[in-house]
């Protein structure tokens, strides 16, 4: 789990934050409250990892 401080830091930081989780072999799934302006990053980014992306933000 992501606090606040570290998911929300500058927009290129955060998207690291993203690329460095779901890198991870221990991340199963990303249960997110991600910022609009990179949900469509977060979904590729997601299924280039095979990982399931759950969000409430981001756009159907």
């Amino acid at each position: 789990m992501l606090t606040l401080t570290v998911a929300c830091g500058t927009k290129s930081w955060g998207l690291q934050v993203l690329i460095d989780v779901l890198g991870q072999a221990s991340t199963k799934a990303l249960v997110a409250a991600l910022d609009v302006n990179i949900c469509e990053v977060a979904e590729k980014l997601a299924h280039l990892w095979n990982k399931p992306l759950l969000t409430w933000t981001c756009p159907a």
